[in-house]
C-alpha cells in the first residue's frame, strides 16, 4: 500500500449549530436560530480541510452505528478523506457537540462525547498510523496519546500534536508528553496551560515557554494567536506572522483549518514565513462561513486570496 501523507486519530461528532444574539451568562435564557446539523471534530475538521488542499488525509476514530455516524461517514467520503480505518460501535450514539454562534462570530462549545468508545488501538490502526508521513492527534487522554505516539515513533511516523486548554497536561508527564512531539501547534489556551504547569521553569513570555517546549524535543512549535496572526519557532528560528482581517461569521474549525494548513506547509518544506502566511491566509478564509468545513478553501483558493491581500510567499 502506498504511505499515507497524514492519518488523524480523534473523536467525531454531529454538530448542533445555533445562532444566538448574544452568548449566554450564568442563570440566562436566549432565544435561538437553528443553523443546521454538520459533522464536526477537532480531528475530523483537520483532516476534511488538509485533504481539501490536496493532501492524502486518513481519518481513524469511532462513530456510533446510528444516522449521525453514517452523516459523519458520507461528509468523509465526500471530502475525500480515506475512512478504511474508521470503526463503527453499534448500539452507541455518535457525539454531539451544541456550538453556539453569536453576531460577532465567537462561539460556545459543550461537547458531548460518546459514552464508550474504543480507546486501545487495534492492529489494523497501528498499521494504518505506521504507512502515514504524520499522525496528528490530541492528548485529551494521556494514556492513549501514549501510546498512539510511541506507535508513530517506532514506524517512523512525525507526530503533529494540537493543544488546548481540553488536552490533559501536567507537570509530571510534560517532559514525556513533548518528547513524542515533532510538531506542537498551541491556541492561546493550550499556551496557557502548559505555562501553568511549567512555571517554575520558565519565565512569564511567550518566548520563554516556546523555547522550554523546543528544548523536550518538537522540531517545530506554533502558537496560534487568533487575529493577531501565529507565531513559529524551531530551534534555529523564530518568526511571527500577522493575522489577516475578514469579515467574521463562525470562528468554529479556524484553529483546524490553521493546523492542516500548517502541516500541509511543513509536508512540503516550507520555510516558516511561508507557512505562517499560508496558515493564517486559509484560516481567515474559513471563517466567513457557519460551520466547521463549510469555508474551508482549496490550495488554489488560498493563493489567489493572498494576492488579493498583499500577503506574498513562495510555495
Amino acid at each position: 500500500m502506498n504511505k499515507i501523507d497524514v492519518v488523524a486519530l480523534g473523536a467525531a461528532s454531529l454538530d448542533v449549530v445555533v445562532q444566538v444574539p448574544r452568548l449566554p451568562g450564568y442563570d440566562e435564557k436566549v432565544f435561538g436560530r437553528m443553523l443546521g446539523q454538520l459533522p464536526g471534530g477537532t480531528m475530523p475538521n483537520f483532516a476534511c480541510a488538509l485533504s481539501k488542499l490536496g493532501a492524502n488525509v486518513g481519518w481513524t476514530g469511532s462513530v456510533g452505528g446510528d444516522q449521525g455516524g453514517q452523516l459523519i461517514l458520507d461528509d468523509f467520503k465526500k471530502q475525500g478523506v480515506d475512512v478504511s480505518e474508521v470503526r463503527i460501535v453499534e448500539g452507541e450514539s455518535t457525539g454531539l457537540a451544541i456550538v453556539l454562534v453569536d453576531p460577532t462570530g465567537e462561539r460556545a462549545i459543550v461537547v458531548i462525547p460518546m459514552k464508550a468508545p474504543p480507546k486501545a488501538l487495534d492492529e489494523g490502526q497501528r498499521h494504518y498510523i505506521s504507512r502515514a508521513k504524520v499522525l496528528y492527534t490530541a492528548p485529551y487522554d494521556l494514556e492513549s496519546f501514549l501510546d498512539a505516539a510511541q506507535c508513530a515513533r517506532d514506524s517512523g511516523t512525525l507526530v503533529a500534536v494540537d493543544i488546548e486548554d481540553t488536552c490533559e497536561v501536567d507537570s509530571s508527564h510534560l517532559e514525556t508528553l513533548f518528547g513524542l512531539i515533532d510538531i506542537a501547534i498551541l491556541n492561546k489556551y493550550g499556551l496557557g496551560k502548559v505555562k501553568r504547569q511549567a512555571e517554575a521553569l520558565t519565565g512569564h513570555a511567550v518566548e520563554d515557554i516556546v523555547g522550554y517546549l523546543l528544548s523536550l524535543g518538537p522540531r517545530l512549535v506554533a502558537v496560534t494567536l487568533g487575529a493577531d496572526g501565529c507565531m513559529l519557532a524551531t530551534s534555529e528560528q523564530r518568526m511571527e506572522a500577522r493575522g489577516v482581517k475578514v469579515d467574521v461569521v463562525d470562528t468554529t474549525g479556524a484553529g483546524d483549518c490553521f493546523n492542516s494548513a500548517l502541516v500541509f506547509g511543513f509536508l512540503n518544506g516550507w520555510d516558516l514565513s511561508t507557512m505562517g502566511t499560508f496558515a493564517n491566509a486559509a484560516a481567515a478564509m474559513s471563517i466567513r462561513k457557519y460551520g466547521a468545513r463549510t469555508g474551508q478553501p482549496t490550495f488554489d483558493d488560498v493563493i489567489k486570496f493572498a494576492s488579493e491581500h498583499g500577503l506574498s510567499f513562495r510555495v
